[in-house]
């Protein structure tokens, strides 16, 4: 399996992938922006977007900060594919999102803009995720935004993260989806991550993530993985360097036996926030590629695992659009179109051709060294063969296989170049 592996993944396939990845990332904006939300009044003329863009879920009244906070960030990645210099803040919609995802939280609560959710945690996440674009992933140096101080006010009293529950169950439940997502968002924001109130957060989540390594699901695993990943040097105990080895190396264990990865079956996160029951989908492939992408060191194992799914994606929306007429982005079970499944499915392409970009040969999987020395093998094999029989009488076997040596090197030379 590895030698097919090696052979499946080419150079040269390698870079188309590379290449339908940026148009399926345009493809997405196409889709995003033949559904925004734009008409509820309390949106005074600016832009927002819901949970859903297809047309059997969308709603031209249902919009939210999850759904509007992925919007943005997919059009940011896709404004700075190639450009890494280019603001974002100069193209629409990204210039008219102020009110919808605003740097500090409002001071008087407003039902009809929602202003509950800078309440909930998760949501705040979100925007705070959805701020200073222009960036993306690169660490803002100095002062951070209001409403990240507003995010880390929410944590717990022993400053190991967050919950969603009110008073009853607060330090027990309701913890780890939320801390985890957070910390990450936290991950542009050195200052914020330097907070007292999270002191003891990456610590927190380490242990958690060691003692249910087995039974948490691949979605939760790595998002767990994410956030230890940009733990601030100040902040990296023992224990979070020995968590993040064994989460990743069970996750390098599940993904090294899967064959065919479903990408289309996100899992069902459920929390609470009071007496409100809210929840958040996460797709465990998705999430387990981002984390190889993002990682420098990418293990061997799972590096036919990761094109696997970015291949997946491409072929999937590319697909859709071949059989629609309207823009199609990342689809989901039962054909749904979610828009914060746009993100993930977008940040896995933008991670994918950042990885590509840096060095394209630490994508290929461990089949392709196989495959170099197959390639040289076959031809030398061949060419000594073939000499041998025909010099055999009059040089002997010996010169024969020098010549036929050499001869196999100029051919292994040339395929590798065409390679």
């Amino acid at each position: 399996m590895a030698i097919l592996d090696g052979w499946i993944w080419r150079p040269a396939r390698i870079e188309e992938l590379d290449g339908l990845a940026g148009e399926c990332l345009a493809s997405m904006c196409d889709l995003l922006e033949d559904q925004v939300v734009d008409e509820p009044p309390e949106l005074k003329g600016r832009v927002a977007w819901g949970q859903f863009l297809d047309r059997r879920h969308h709603s031209d009244q249902q919009w939210g900060r999850f759904g509007t906070s992925a919007a943005v960030q997919v059009f940011a990645m896709a404004h700075r594919w190639d450009e890494p210099e280019r603001s974002v803040y100069e193209t629409a919609p990204l210039n008219v999102l102020a009110a919808v995802l605003p740097e500090q939280a409002p001071a008087e609560n407003d039902e009809a803009m929602k202003t509950e959710d800078f309440d909930d945690p998760v949501k705040l996440a979100f925007i705070v995720d959805a701020l200073r674009l222009d960036v993306v992933d690169a660490k803002i140096q100095g002062p951070h935004p209001a409403i990240v101080d507003h995010l880390l006010s929410l944590t717990l009293d022993t400053n190991e993260g967050w919950s969603t529950r009110g008073t009853d169950g607060r330090h027990r439940q309701d913890r780890l989806l939320v801390t985890a997502y957070a910390l990450r968002a936290l991950r542009r924001f050195p200052l914020a991550q330097s907070s007292e109130h999270i002191v003891n957060a990456w610590e927190w989540l380490a242990l958690q993530l060691q003692r249910r390594v087995h039974l948490l699901g691949e979605d939760l695993l790595a998002l767990g993985c994410l956030a230890l990943s940009a733990c601030p040097e100040s902040r990296h105990s023992r224990t979070v360097t020995d968590a993040l080895a064994q989460c990743r190396g069970e996750l390098v264990n599940r993904v090294a036996t899967t064959q065919h990865p479903a990408i289309d079956r996100p899992y069902f996160n459920p929390y609470s926030r009071g007496k409100v029951n809210d929840y958040l989908f996460l797709s465990p492939e998705l999430l387990t590629t981002l984390l190889f992408l993002e990682d420098e060191a990418r293990p061997l194992e799972t590096r036919a695992f990761l094109l696997a799914v970015v291949d997946r994606i491409v072929k999937q929306i590319e697909s859709s659009n071949l059989a629609s007429s309207d823009p199609q982005g990342f689809r989901v079970q039962r054909g749904m179109l979610g828009t914060v499944d746009q993100m993930w499915a977008a940040r896995v392409l933008y991670a994918f051709h950042r990885a590509f970009r840096r060095n394209p040969a630490a994508l290929r999987p461990p089949g392709s060294l196989a495959v170099k020395t197959g390639t040289a093998l076959i031809p030398i094999t061949i060419a000594a063969i073939v000499l041998s029989v025909v010099l055999l009488g009059k040089f002997g076997a010996a010169l024969a296989t020098v010549l036929g040596a050499g001869l196999g090197a100029v051919l292994t030379l040339f395929l590798r170049r065409r390679d």
